[in-house]
């Protein structure tokens, strides 16, 4: 069972992602604050009605809504042209319409992934370290440790993200 700071929800708190489905993306679209995501959910997409489907550089893209307040998040890419960077199914999101667990936006430029804003609980030794008085021991020990940071989830992720 994933772990609510797993999450990205709308503006209302309605969860509407994963945060291993969010992609790296190119400097354009951090340039515009937008990012793509694999899969979506709680989310309305009208792919039956054309009045929200827009054609740009060749891609057809509707309008995504969260479920429950209706606010617009982004568009999804229903058709690309071949070799295309971006694949259907896709959706491109408005970053700042969105926001971790702990209620603090999604940014494309953040480098601390860490979303339960403490440390890294399960990491934590206590006072492991107060037993072992070999000083090139405890050395060690706290290089191990620095290794020991999880990556959340985001593999493939650009750790400028």
């Amino acid at each position: 069972m994933p772990r609510s700071s797993d999450y990205c929800h709308c503006r209302c708190g309605t969860r509407v992602a994963f945060l291993k489905d969010y992609i790296s993306t190119n400097d354009e679209l951090n340039f515009e604050n937008k990012g793509i995501f694999t899969d979506m959910f709680n989310v309305e997409v009208p792919e039956n009605d054309e009045s929200y489907h827009q054609v740009v550089d060749g891609k057809t893209l509707v309008d995504t809504f969260c479920c429950n307040c209706r606010n617009r998040l982004g568009r999804k890419f229903i058709a690309v042209p071949q070799g295309c960077r971006f694949e259907q199914g896709q959706f491109l999101v408005i970053l700042n319409k969105l926001s971790y667990t702990n209620g603090h936006d999604l940014d494309p430029y953040e480098e601390d992934l860490d979303q339960d804003g403490g440390a890294n609980i399960d990491n934590q030794d206590g006072d492991a370290n107060d037993d072992n008085q070999d000083e090139d021991a405890n050395e060690e020990n706290a290089a191990d440790n620095q290794l020991l940071v999880p990556n959340n989830g985001h593999i493939g992720r650009n750790g400028n993200i």
